[in-house]
C-alpha cells in the first residue's frame, strides 16, 4: 500500500482467500479437525509469499528519496506482521485444540459451534485496526517532525480508535452474552443445545482478543510490534492451558470461562504496556459502553 502497488496488494489479498480455503480443505482431508485448524493458522504465511518478489531495489519516492526498498527490507518488515497474523489466528483456535484433548467428541462439537457464534464480532471489526494504524502512524511522524512538540496527538488518535472499537464491540458482545447460548440449538440443531453457558464466556474472550488486535495496530504504528508478539505468545500459552485445565471432565462451559479469563488477562497485560508508553487511552464513552453492555448481560443472565 505504501508503495502504491495496489494490483499486487489485490493479488496478495486474493491469494490469502484462496490459500485459506485450500489449506483448510487439504488439512481437513489429511488430519481431520486438527489439520483444518492448522491450515487456517498457516494460511497468512503462505499468502504473504504473493507480496514478495525478486526484483532490483526500488527507489522510495517518499520521505527519503535516497533510500531504497529491497526484498530483504520488505521481508524484515513483513515477517513480524505475518507472525502476528498467524498468532491472532492461533489465539482464536488454540482453545478448541486444547479442549479437544480432554473433551468427548460431542462436547467438542458443541464447543466448536459455540465458538463459531462467539467469533462473529471479531470478523465484524476486522477493519478497525486497518483504520487505526495509519492514523497513529501519521500522528507519530508529525510528532517526530515537530521535535516532540505534539506528543498528545498520538494519544488522541489511539483514544479515538480504541474508543470507537470498544463502542462498536460492546453491543454485539452483549447480545451474544444474553442470547448466544439460546441460539446454539436454533442455528445448529437440538443436538448442540447446552445446559450451561458456553457462547457467553467465549464472546467475552473474543472481545478481549479483538481489542488485542486493535492494540496490535497501535504497536505496528509505533514500531514496537515485538511487544505485541510477546503479549500474544503469552496469551497463546494462557488460553491453551486454560482450555485444557478448565475442560477437565469434558466440561465445555468451565473451559469457556477459563478461556475468557485467560484472554482478558492477555488484553489487560498488553493494554498496561501500551498505557506506559502513550498514556491512558480509553475514553469515557468507551467505559460507559462497557458498563451498559455488562449491565445488560448481567440482567439477562440473572
Amino acid at each position: 500500500t505504501g508503495m502504491h502497488r495496489y494490483a499486487r496488494q489485490a493479488v496478495a489479498q486474493a491469494s490469502y482467500a484462496i490459500s485459506r480455503l485450500g489449506t483448510i480443505i487439504v488439512g481437513g482431508l489429511l488430519w481431520g479437525l486438527t489439520g483444518a485448524i492448522v491450515g487456517f493458522v498457516v494460511a497468512p504465511a503462505i499468502a504473504a509469499l504473493a507480496a514478495i518478489r525478486r526484483a532490483r531495489p526500488i527507489p522510495s519516492s517518499h520521505t527519503h528519496p535516497e533510500s531504497v526498498i529491497t526484498a530483504r527490507l520488505l521481508l524484515r518488515a513483513a515477517v513480524p506482521l505475518v507472525g502476528v497474523a498467524a498468532l491472532i489466528s492461533a489465539l482464536l483456535t488454540v482453545d478448541l485444540l486444547a479442549f479437544k484433548r480432554v473433551g468427548t467428541a460431542a462436547d467438542v462439537g458443541r464447543y466448536a459451534a459455540a465458538a463459531t457464534i462467539a467469533h462473529v464480532p471479531f470478523f465484524l471489526l476486522r477493519s478497525a485496526p486497518l483504520v487505526l494504524m495509519p492514523a497513529v502512524s501519521a500522528a507519530r511522524a508529525e510528532m517526530q517532525q515537530a521535535a516532540f512538540a505534539r506528543v498528545g496527538r498520538v494519544q488522541q488518535e489511539v483514544r479515538r480508535g480504541v474508543g470507537d472499537a470498544i463502542v462498536l464491540l460492546a453491543l454485539p458482545t452483549a447480545l451474544l452474552v444474553a442470547l448466544g447460548d439460546r441460539a446454539l440449538a436454533l442455528v445448529f440443531g437440538p443436538r448442540y443445545d447446552v445446559e450451561e453457558l458456553v457462547v457467553a464466556p467465549l464472546a467475552v474472550a473474543t472481545a478481549a482478543i479483538t481489542l488485542y488486535t486493535v492494540l496490535v495496530a497501535v504497536e505496528t504504528a509505533l514500531g514496537t510490534l515485538r511487544v505485541a508478539l510477546a503479549a500474544g505468545l503469552l496469551g497463546l500459552v494462557l488460553v491453551a492451558a486454560a482450555a485444557a485445565i478448565g475442560g477437565q471432565g469434558s466440561n465445555p462451559s468451565r473451559a469457556a470461562w477459563a478461556v475468557s479469563g485467560a484472554a482478558a488477562l492477555t488484553f489487560v497485560l498488553h493494554a498496561g504496556s501500551v498505557w506506559t508508553r502513550v498514556g491512558w487511552f480509553v475514553p469515557t464513552r468507551a467505559l460507559v459502553a462497557v458498563a451498559l453492555a455488562a449491565a445488560a448481560g448481567a440482567v439477562t443472565l440473572a
